[in-house]
């Protein structure tokens, strides 16, 4: 009887385990969401300053490759550098 509680258990921790977002699922939903402030900024675009403009070039550089291409060594790097990026990103804010 203890085994099998046991083995459950032991089933239950492996059943979670699977089911954490990997850093691959993570870096895709980081990119969706780049693409997606990319998309906003892009409509106030003229109301940026020189320096928000060249932030979001900047974040476009690093970004591009790995969301694009698919240019990266490893996810969990990649999704670091999505993430440091992309929080830049959503800090501009444009004055209407």
């Amino acid at each position: 009887m203890h085994k099998f509680i046991l083995m459950a258990l032991a089933g239950l921790v492996l059943v979670g385990c699977a089911s954490l977002p990997t850093y691959d699922a993570k870096l895709a939903a980081s990119c969706q969401a780049y693409a997606n402030t990319l998309y906003s900024l892009a409509a106030l675009k003229d109301e940026m300053t020189e320096q928000q403009i060249t932030t979001v070039n900047n974040a476009r550089t690093v970004i591009n490759p790995i969301c694009i291409s698919g240019d990266y060594r490893s996810a969990q790097s990649a999704l670091a550098l999505v993430e440091q990026y992309l929080a830049q990103l959503n800090g501009i804010e444009v004055t209407q």
